[in-house]
């Protein structure tokens, strides 16, 4: 489902995901798009943030916390801001307009390999921490942790690699987003934020910066 009040991008999205063997329903408000959403499952939600009723950003997380399908956001907004708020909102990547038909292609096929993935590794164990993939939630002994997505999805890619550094362009790769400077740069954003959160806990691992390397999750031993 795409939708975007602009007829000629919905045009061109139809075209080009058509293209690549995907059936295409337009909406151009959240309005109609919730009402689509809510007659049968998506494989991937695509919207614009400016919206006639609203914005692209929060129709992204009423849809995350009902449906839960993937969801990109494909803008004409260029600011960093909201490119955060779109990511801590759930969104699975953000592409700004003009786009290459090729790297929209590129970007909607590794969102789907990566939901693809939490559906088949749905539960992860580390350190006491259990991630739950389908919900996209931590658990600490019982009680949530409170992340954002972004949050989440580094978290979790790290926790898979735990012991192992990741740079800051395998992790935009692992988490199914572009590894340019600006998604880098607000990875370093959500990485700060997270390494804040598990510090205010002293039980939980901690992430370590290797210079000039990457990151890592340490491994806790279990007798510690």
């Amino acid at each position: 489902m795409v939708c975007d009040a602009d007829a000629r991008t919905q045009g061109i999205l139809q075209l080009v995901l058509g293209r690549a063997g995907f059936h295409v329903h337009a909406t151009r408000t959240a309005a109609e798009a919730l009402d689509y959403a809510a007659l049968r499952p998506l494989d991937i939600a695509i919207t614009e943030t400016v919206l006639p009723d609203g914005g692209g950003v929060d129709l992204c997380r009423r849809l995350r916390k009902w449906r839960n399908p993937p969801v990109l956001i494909l803008s004409s907004v260029t600011a960093e801001q909201e490119k955060v708020r779109a990511l801590d909102a759930g969104a699975d990547d953000y592409l700004t307009k003009p786009f290459r038909a090729n790297e929209l292609i590129a970007r909607v096929h590794a969102i789907l390999r990566r939901a693809k993935l939490r559906e088949h590794s749905s539960q992860l164990q580390l350190n006491g921490l259990t991630f739950d993939s389908r919900a996209r939630v931590v658990y600490r002994d019982g009680a949530e942790v409170h992340l954002t997505p972004t949050e989440f999805d580094l978290l979790h890619t790290l926790a898979h690699n735990a012991g192992s550094s990741l740079s800051l362009t395998e992790l935009a790769r692992q988490t199914g987003r572009s590894p340019n400077q600006a998604h880098q740069s607000i990875l370093c954003v959500h990485l700060s934020n997270l390494r804040h959160k598990l510090t205010s806990a002293a039980e939980f691992p901690r992430i370590h910066t290797d210079r000039g390397i990457g990151y890592q999750l340490e491994r806790i031993p279990s007798d510690a």
